[in-house]
């Protein structure tokens, strides 16, 4: 192994730089994926993330748990694939384009084009790749980005289209109106769990408005609350509750009679100033009301307001007529304006009465469907447009936006007589996640597969799942389970899978296609790419013969509609808008003759005349058929093409411009000509306006799937099943593993367990680890604009990506809960766990190397089998505890629990660090020992490089880089660490050992707490400690094998163990009033009183049976705590002997003066004082030096005697003997020196670091010269000339004995180590001892 840097200098980051350049060099992924390929499969799902934004810290905890998982899996025995995917569609993509290109409205993108458009998308999609493929790599995560998948490509978008194929074959799929949230800043539906994410407090309108009953005997009026004024105009009914109690009231200052709930009549205006009344907070009870913080308002009638003129049920409410509001929709008077029941009415807010606007409101639409005041199947009327602005249905308010509307509202309702009350209410409401506007609920059409039909085998499926941790599965994700709505799976967008349902243009006739090729086959068309720019062109020949026409890829078609003849009957303004559905032709005509001036775009519709298909050719080309000429005015382009007709071309018909693929004329041909928003007919040459009738076809913009669909989709779509990969996703479906946050239980892993349910009755996947999420530390989101979390690269850079990883996976999120991250959390993670292991690494590296300075052969480690007979206690010790580590390890990285293994990990190498390394170190660096010194490090360097490949999945540059260079050491090793397997647990485990040394741990903090105490530092040593204990089995190994241990550790001179408890301590049994409390109730204080009141005998013996019967209660050890109370010896105080117990051990420590030992406290400062000098000096363990210490005025010559009598202590601990300075050779180099003064009442001295200086023996060197002074004189300053290392290296090799002859007119002589010479003065000193 080579030489290792202190742990100060040893950088973090640029080890972790080194790593990445040599798993590219060595292509470690691939070469791992290569040496697994034959192992079983191991199936991961890796949900797509957007690559339009940089990963943050949810990203990089989600990629940590899935690396580490598929790390573990592959370690284990598993061929894991592991490649990276992209949501590449949806909103996300639309909203950056939209801001990018200031597009506002739906038009902006047809008059663009929806080709580019979806290119401009597509530009985007890749925008942060390298950034994503960076910074994950940066993490240490080995996962394939050259062969990611992508929701955007054909194979993955074919696999979803089979998907819905499948679902629509099953009777899953079916069209439907859904009031859902919907965002007018992205112009699209949200998902309820979008809509969910984003909620502000803001004001909004508090109103009430009276419906005046008809023909009611008091000229009531029923009073109905809203926020939402703006849905007003759209109202058809009223809703109570049947079973309230209603009351009608005469104000006795206006004289208004009002209906309203008996329970809610403290609502009503209590004076005539009733928009000064608090403004309370609401809650969003359905898509248009809010709950009224009214109900905070005291409940008290103001005195005479109010006379009550009739009570009565909200049962003879129903069927009652009212006065509409408004006459917008009086086309319903027959079915509506009238009252309903239902139970949904609350009493706990409002008035009792609720308006119904059934486009507005997910209760409103379901009870005006119940009642009859509208009917399934048939098209709604929504007053509101994609922009958010009302129709011209509303024609009062056309144009406005429904916020900014309200206002508008309000004021005519006053005017109208019919506002009760107004103020203002601050209420939490959701806003959409990316354009920040309000959320309004809005009924559109969309495509739903039917989820409540698959609800009770969807909580079967779950049951059969495995989730940790298991609260979030049988409560979270079970709850959303059993509430579960039909899914609408369709948006009406433009970069997006489409979806693939081709329909005829009476709607009669429908295919959905499965795959690319039924596409091609069906249309003749060939197909490269799915995107709606590509395909929405396609049309398929009706199977029913030429003169149904074909079939288009179209959301819906409504049925042909014949436009009276009657122009005038129809203003311009109202007849030809986009709130009608009527389609904008797109071209100028000039009268008389033909001329295609200005081309725009249509907006989503197409307007056909009766007629037969035709070819259209080139542009500008004339195309005949049916012997009438078309001109092709231009090409099928981004949206349509445009044809114009010329009766004969010469004849004195004016020329007609049509859109659509059929173009024909019945009788007189009407035309609509849109020159930007000017309108007009044309009829014959000169005729003026006439009366003409024209077919028009009505479309919805094709739609698209909902994203959600897209990555639900991805265990089939990421391998292209079923066209390929059949064998290996039936094989190994469900998939093994997926892993995301909280957030996900509504979003993937929902929309996963659907599809997979849907599909094939099974759940997606076996096993899921949810995490929390990510919090800044204010415990606020993270945000980019308030910049209140650090940057990833900059924690990276500072601290390393393991630091980051450990930090994430060690922390509350990995429990499903929130982690407010901060930096130094990460930083501490350097320094209390990688610091110690490091340095533990590097105690090791530097004592094997101290054995070939020494010159001693290199180090090898023995075999495991041979160190697990070792006698040495820390070693049989350190043995189990490793095999206790990897067994724990396995059983719950298999059990998918990570935030159980890592606080052991973490445990485990704090024990390595603090209690084998630090209490061997002795025996570790003393090579006078070879045989043992080997043995122990050969245990420390097994044990590292278990721990290495036990923490590789979660750790991977660290442990590389342990691991590159501990393999230097041993032959046969892998190249790479994580080409290992994960250890087996298979060696042999000591549970006793293991519990004793825990228990020593525990007698050493104890001893620790009592030094701290009485202010006695480690350094005085102490005559003598008690360690009380009922355990015989543990008293012996405390006061036996790892007695040694204690009392060096605590630097007390005896240990006496003792098992009787009552010796020193009297009992006192506690009931945990926090395990009892809940589980008894109100028996809790019976049983409380009899525990406190047990007797010693009676808590020994609950001790030993370990449960006792108390007021007919069995209480186990868990409930009761027996409190261990010192009992000091008599005539002995506090001072003096103290105790101190944490309910299992007690130690007692005797506190008491003793000169005898004082002088080994003082050898213990001096050896300190030494220690930190060498490294000031910044010399290494293995640097060879001598020391000296000269006193300074040492009359009495304490200091000499300290030395004297701590020769063995101080000899030990640094190797070698602490020399007087008057003792050192005149050839001695001195490099560092300190004086001290003050140390524990000792005179100054000054200590001193020298280099190594030979010593020789005049009286043996002078003999081996035949008494030749001049020859002897001669020899001895050859040998002062050698280099020092190298001259000890010759005697090695030598075995003790080196031959000179080199010196000019000398004979040659064999000089012995150790009796003609000495390598240092302390090796003399010591033979001199001897």
């Amino acid at each position: 192994m080579e030489e290792v840097i202190e742990g100060k200098d040893f950088s973090f980051p640029k080890q972790e730089k080194n790593i990445l350049t040599f798993w590219e060099e060595t292509k470690a992924f691939e070469t791992q994926l290569k040496l697994t390929e034959n192992l079983p499969e191991f199936v991961f799902y890796d949900g797509p993330p957007f690559a339009t934004g940089l990963p943050h810290y949810g990203h990089l905890l989600a990629g940590t748990i899935k690396d580490i998982v598929t790390r573990y899996q592959t370690m284990i025995g598993h061929h894991v694939t592991r490649r990276f995917g992209w949501d590449c569609h949806g909103l996300p993509i639309e909203f950056e384009i939209d801001k990018k290109l200031g597009i506002k409205t739906r038009e902006q993108v047809f008059q663009m084009g929806i080709d580019n458009y979806n290119e401009e998308c597509r530009s985007i999609v890749t925008r942060y790749v390298a950034e994503w493929e960076s910074t994950v790599t940066r993490m240490g995560r080995w996962i394939d980005f050259k062969n990611d998948y992508k929701t955007m490509d054909i194979k993955f978008m074919e696999s979803v289209w089979w998907v819905f194929s499948q679902l629509f074959d099953k009777g899953l799929v079916y069209r439907g109106f859904k009031v859902m949230p919907y965002s007018t800043g992205c112009k699209t539906s949200l998902s309820n769990f979008e809509a969910n994410s984003n909620y502000k407090d803001v004001p909004d309108p508090d109103i009430m408005v009276s419906f005046p009953l008809v023909d009611d005997s008091h000229n009531a009026s029923l009073v109905a609350f809203t926020t939402t004024p703006w849905t007003l105009p759209s109202n058809l009914c009223l809703c109570i509750n049947a079973a309230f109690v209603y009351v009608k009231v005469r104000d006795t200052i206006s004289g208004n009679v009002y209906v309203v709930a008996e329970c809610r009549l403290s609502q009503l205006p209590s004076s005539t100033k009733n928009t000064e009344e608090a403004a309370p907070n609401g809650l969003l009870k359905d898509s248009k009301s809010l709950k009224s913080s009214n109900e905070k308002v005291k409940k008290k009638e103001a005195p005479g307001r109010y006379e009550v003129l009739e009570k009565f049920t909200g049962a003879s409410l129903v069927g009652k007529k009212y006065v509409p509001l408004f006459d917008y929709f009086k086309e319903f008077s027959d079915v509506a304006f009238r009252v309903v029941s239902d139970n949904y009415v609350t009493d706990d807010s409002g008035t009792g009465i609720v308006h119904m606007a059934p486009a507005f409101g997910e209760e409103d639409y379901r009870v005006c469907l119940e009642n009859q005041i509208i009917n399934k199947g048939e098209d709604l009327i929504v007053a509101v447009d994609d922009d958010g602005c009302l129709t011209e249905k509303i024609s009062d308010f056309k144009g406005r936006y429904v916020k900014d509307a309200d206002k508008d509202i309000i004021s005519y309702i006053k005017a109208k007589g019919r506002l009760v009350k107004h103020q203002t209410s601050v209420h939490s409401y959701p806003f959409c996640w990316r354009s920040e506007t309000p959320l309004i609920y809005r009924a559109v059409p969309s495509w739903f597969v039917a989820v409540e039909n698959l609800k009770e085998q969807l909580l079967e499926n779950n049951k059969q799942t495995y989730w940790v941790p298991d609260f979030v599965k049988e409560k979270r994700f079970h709850n959303w389970l059993e509430n579960a709505r039909d899914w609408a799976v369709s948006r009406t967008r433009f970069w997006g899978t489409p979806l693939p349902i081709w329909i005829s243009e009476d709607g009669k006739e429908r295919i959905v296609m499965d795959s690319v090729s039924k596409l091609e086959k069906l249309s003749s068309a060939k197909v490269t790419d799915l995107h709606r720019h590509k395909i929405d062109h396609i049309t398929i020949p009706s199977s029913r013969g030429p003169e149904f026409g074909v079939l288009r890829r179209v959301d819906d078609v409504t049925p042909p509609c014949l436009l009276p003849p009657l122009v005038s009957q129809f203003p311009k303004s109202r007849m030809f808008s986009r709130s009608s559905r009527v389609a904008f032709l797109v071209a100028e005509v000039t009268v008389g003759s033909f001329h295609v001036g200005k081309v725009f775009k249509v907006f989503g519709f197409g307007i056909l005349a009766v007629g037969g298909p035709v070819t259209i050719g080139e542009l500008g080309d004339v195309v005949v058929a049916d012997e009438e000429a078309f001109v092709v005015a231009a090409e099928w382009g981004r949206d349509m093409f445009i044809v114009a007709w010329v009766g004969g071309l010469v004849g004195d018909e004016v020329g007609v411009v049509i859109v659509g693929a059929v173009v024909g004329r019945e009788e007189e041909v009407a035309v609509i000509v849109v020159s930007g928003m000017k309108m007009g007919w044309l009829g014959k040459r000169g005729s003026g306006l006439g009366f003409f009738k024209l077919l028009v076809l009505v479309t919805q913009p094709a739609q698209v799937f909902d994203c959600w669909f897209e990555s639900g989709s991805m265990p089939y779509a990421y391998i292209h099943y079923p066209f390929e990969n059949v064998e290996l996703f039936e094989n190994n479906f469900p998939g093994h593993f997926v892993a995301e946050g909280l957030d996900q239980t509504r979003g993937w892993f929902y929309t996963l367990m659907v599809l997979s349910t849907a599909l094939f009755g099974k759940p997606a996947f076996r096993n899921l680890i949810c995490n929390g999420l990510v919090l800044a530390s204010d415990g606020k989101k993270m945000s980019k604009r308030l910049q209140n979390y650090p940057a990833v690269t900059g924690i990276i850079d500072d601290y390393g990506a393991d630091a980051l990883r450990l930090y994430l996976i060690n922390s509350p999120v990995v429990r499903a809960e929130p982690l407010r991250f901060k930096g130094e959390g990460v930083y501490a993670v350097v320094k209390d766990v990688f610091l110690p292991w490091y340095n533990a690494y590097r105690f090791l590296v530097q004592n094997a190397k101290r054995i070939e300075v020494e010159g001693f052969a290199p180090f090898v480690p023995m075999d495991r089998s041979t160190l697990q007979d070792s006698l040495n206690v820390l070693d049989h010790w350190i043995n189990s505890a490793t095999e206790s580590l990897v067994h724990f390890v396995r059983q719950e990285m298999d059990a998918y629990r990570l935030y159980t293994v890592v606080p052991y990990l973490l445990k485990f190498i704090d024990n390595l660090t603090n209690i084998y390394v630090r209490f061997n170190r002795k025996r570790l660096k003393d090579s006078k020992r070879e045989e043992d010194c080997r043995r122990a490090l050969s245990t420390l360097y097994h044990v590292l490089l278990t721990t290495c490949k036990v923490m590789a999945p979660f750790t991977p540059f660290f442990t590389e880089v342990l691991y590159q260079n501990m393999r230097k050491a041993c032959n046969g090793l892998e190249e790479s660490i994580h080409y290992c397997s994960f250890p087996q647990a298979g060696g042999k485990r000591d549970e006793r050992i293991e519990q004793s040394v825990g228990r020593m741990m525990t007698v050493i903090d104890l001893a620790r707490n009592i030094r701290e105490r009485h202010n006695k530092p480690l350094k005085a040593p102490l005559k003598e400690m008690v360690v009380v204990h009922p355990d015989a089995s543990f008293l012996e190994d405390i006061a036996g094998k790892l007695k040694e241990y204690v009392l060096e550790e605590l630097n007390i001179r005896s240990l006496v163990s003792c098992s009787d408890p009552l010796k020193y301590a009297s009992l006192r049994a506690e009931p945990d009033f926090s395990v009892l409390g809940k589980r008894l109730g109100r028996a809790m204080g019976v049983v409380a009183k009899e525990v406190k009141a047990m007797s010693q005998e009676q808590i020994l013996a609950f001790e030993k049976d370990g449960e006792v019967t108390v007021a007919g209660h069995c209480l186990k050890l868990t409930d009761i705590k027996v409190v261990h109370e010192f009992k000091r010896s008599s005539n002995v105080e506090e001072k003096d002997e103290d105790a101190a117990g944490d309910g299992d051990v007690l130690v007692i420590l005797d506190l008491r003066e003793d000169e005898s030992l004082k002088e080994a406290g003082i050898a213990r400062e001096v050896v300190n004082r030494v220690q930190k000098l060498r490294k000031k000096a910044g010399l290494e363990p293995t640097d060879l030096v001598e020391v000296y210490i000269e006193p300074i005025n040492d009359v009495n010559r304490i200091v000499e005697n300290v030395i004297k009598s701590q020769e063995a202590y101080i000899t030990g601990v640094l190797g070698s003997p602490l020399l007087h300075f008057s003792v050192a050779p005149m050839h001695v180099v001195v490099f560092y020196e300190e004086c001290y003064a003050g140390i524990s009442g000792l005179p100054a001295f000054v200590i001193r670091l020298a280099q190594p200086a030979l010593k020789f023996n005049e009286v043996h060197l002078l003999s081996l010269c035949s008494g030749n002074v001049d020859y002897a004189d001669g020899l001895k300053m050859y040998l002062l000339s050698r280099d020092h290392s190298k001259l000890k290296s010759e005697f090695q090799l030598g075995q003790g004995k080196i031959n000179v002859d080199c010196i000019v007119d000398q004979p040659a002589v064999d000089v012995v180590l150790g009796q003609h010479v000495f390598l240092t003065l302390g090796e003399y000193h010591l033979s001199t001892r001897r």
